[in-house]
């Protein structure tokens, strides 16, 4: 059974829309309901349909959710152009243009790249990487801008060159490839009536002017959807703004919101909104809690890092004693954080999920533990080449993220020591509302779980 808001969504015609939908609120639901519906009642054809998302197990799972809630026949299923940006932008193009280069392997690219580095003298592994980065950031503008800084300039550059010289293209070339094409050639899009597009908060630049050129050039309405406040890949060059200006960038626009958190307790879902709403660059809505048990929203202090992970092995192993079915999971920022954790599970016949923040967006568990909880995280740190890394709105999102990843139960942990430095636990915490407890574990006894859930 759907709400009214999931339904006022659901059932509207096609027309330029922009979805606002909280964490738990059956976006994906909505998305696919949508699709089906438009197709069932014969106001879009299938094979009209553009429906754009950001990894193919994104769609595989709307795909699959349409044939096994028997929403769409197989005939219609295997008609709708459903996949990644790239992957559709790249599959138009190969009907017009047959040479395209062969697209270069992760490792062909890296390669590569080394090779663009050794032209300054820096072909390490760490400087590859970072030259990497910063080329998708370059990429993901229209149209392509290299930095002005130097050597990293002359090393993009340089690396462009090599690409020309093999006929290759990379995964970034693609869209700005399509958007060249679609310059002179129309055709390429004209079959499109309707153009969805799902976590419309993880596009960038580029994206935004590819789902333009297409809506230009098919005349056809565009139906986004997604949540600002979960925009977290910004080191790729993605943005919330182009699901918060979406209203203003295309006219007689439809804004709805679903507002309703099916799947977190009370706590969790108050603690989460407390936090989130320190962010100004956001869309201003009101989350409904759906789930009326006060549930579990506890954060404590812990000596170190060592220490921190005996307690969180202690509190899973008194989970799964009392209920060994539930979904547990470990987040933190940075891999490298989880070490510890993921050691004292290592002989366990039972083992909870290891997950970066980024990794476990789009999931959810039971129990979540959320470790490393620290002001200025040393790992990260290490990994960006800087010395502290300051509080944003995109590092309070993921930590949103984190958050809402959780069901009935969220426990976050603080290292008064990590990596051999002292910390100051996130300010995140006390934005949230979350007070924060002193533990000693030789001191205290894990809780009884019970009075705490219901």
């Amino acid at each position: 059974m759907l709400t009214n808001e999931q339904n006022a969504v659901v059932y509207q015609p096609p027309q330029n829309t922009v979805v606002f939908a909280a964490p738990g609120s059956g976006k994906t639901t909505v998305l696919t309901e949508h699709i089906a519906h438009q197709v069932r009642s014969g106001r879009i054809a299938a094979r009209h349909v553009l429906a754009l998302t950001f990894t193919h197990q994104s769609a595989k799972d709307m795909q699959s959710r349409m044939g096994t809630k028997q929403l769409l026949g197989a005939e219609h299923l295997q008609a709708l152009r459903l996949g990644t940006f790239h992957a559709q932008a790249f599959r138009m193009l190969l009907k017009k243009r047959p040479n395209i280069p062969v697209l270069l392997s992760p490792v062909e690219q890296f390669q590569l790249m080394q090779r663009a580095g050794r032209s300054v003298g820096k072909g390490d592994t760490a400087s590859t990487r970072r030259f990497l980065l910063a080329h998708s950031r370059a990429q993901s503008v229209w149209p392509l801008q290299l930095p002005e800084k130097e050597p990293l300039r002359r090393v993009l550059s340089r690396y462009q060159q090599l690409k020309v010289r093999h006929h290759r293209w990379d995964f970034d070339d693609i869209l700005h490839e399509f958007l060249l094409e679609l310059e002179t050639n129309r055709t390429l899009v004209d079959w499109v009536d309707y153009l969805l597009i799902d976590e419309y908060q993880d596009t960038n630049p580029l994206q935004w002017v590819v789902v333009h050129a297409i809506a230009h050039a098919a005349h056809c309405p565009v139906f986004v959807v997604g949540d600002d406040d979960q925009s977290i890949y910004g080191f790729r060059g993605a943005s919330p703004k182009g699901l918060l200006t979406f209203a203003t960038d295309y006219p007689e626009v439809s804004t709805r919101v679903l507002s309703t958190n099916f799947r977190s307790t009370t706590r969790i879902v108050t603690s989460a909104v407390t936090l989130i709403e320190h962010n100004k660059e956001r869309h201003s809505k009101v989350i409904k809690i759906n789930d009326e048990r006060p549930g579990v929203c506890r954060a404590y202090m812990w000596t170190s890092e060592e220490e921190e992970a005996v307690a969180v092995h202690q509190f899973i192993q008194a989970t799964w004693t009392e209920d060994p079915k539930l979904k547990v999971a470990v987040l933190s920022r940075t891999r490298r954080q989880l070490a510890y954790c993921w050691t004292l599970f290592s002989n366990d016949s039972q083992r909870p999920q290891f997950r970066t923040f980024h990794d476990a967006k789009g999931k959810e568990w039971d129990v979540v533990h959320i470790i490393g909880a620290v002001l200025d995280n040393p790992y990260l740190a290490a990994e960006n080449g800087t010395d502290t890394v300051p509080a944003s709105e995109e590092e309070r999102r993921l930590f949103y993220v984190a958050m809402t990843r959780a069901k009935s139960e969220l426990m976050i942990h603080v290292p008064a020591k990590m990596n051999h430095s002292q910390q100051k636990p996130t300010p995140y915490l006390h934005e949230a509302g979350i007070a924060l407890t002193h533990s000693v574990m030789k001191h205290r006894r894990l809780r009884k779980r019970n009075s705490n859930r219901t």
